[in-house]
């Protein structure tokens, strides 16, 4: 999942501090929306992962929040913008426990890597804030590689959520 909409990097008080710039008050709306449509669809979620700027993982919290999610959301470095996709890849690997996860980053990198887990990064996937990507795999490429079951946009996922 792409982080929600998030305080403008050009706000002075943002400017030199991009780590740091939360979502707006439209943006936590949005995505709160959005996870309710997410769990309609994906009503499971064994681990959530976050990058760890604050966007993402207030991103991340406000979707644990609609799922009652009682374990601890982890961050890894490498969800951050210019993270490893293969470091990342490994770090999903090593989470055994974790049958279904949901990741929360950040783009271009979470389309880098939805298309190195999908065997090629030529694969051109368009994430919008708050958009989220369901990857069924069983192994790590290039061994084995994943299937795209379905991308849903934020929109999508706020029309499902209100059904």
């Amino acid at each position: 999942m792409r982080h929600g909409p998030a305080v403008d990097k050009n706000i002075p008080l943002f400017r030199d501090r991009d780590p740091e710039r939360p979502l707006t008050e439209d943006g936590i709306k949005k995505v709160a929306k959005a996870a309710r449509g997410l769990k309609r669809i994906a009503p499971d979620i064994g681990c959530i992962f976050s990058s760890p700027l604050k966007r993402a993982f207030e991103t991340a919290i406000i979707v644990a929040q609609e799922y009652g999610f009682k374990k601890k959301i982890e961050v890894l470095k490498d969800l951050g913008p210019g993270g490893s996709v293969k470091m990342l890849a490994l770090a999903i690997a090593e989470r055994k426990a974790c049958n279904s996860m949901l990741l929360v980053g950040h783009e271009p990198d979470l389309s880098v890597m939805i298309g190195f887990m999908l065997g090629s990064i030529n694969i051109s996937v368009t994430l919008k804030k708050g958009a989220v990507a369901r990857i069924d795999m069983d192994g790590l490429p290039p061994e084995n590689t994943a299937k795209l079951v379905w991308l849903m946009q934020p929109k999508q996922l706020r029309e499902i959520g209100k059904k």
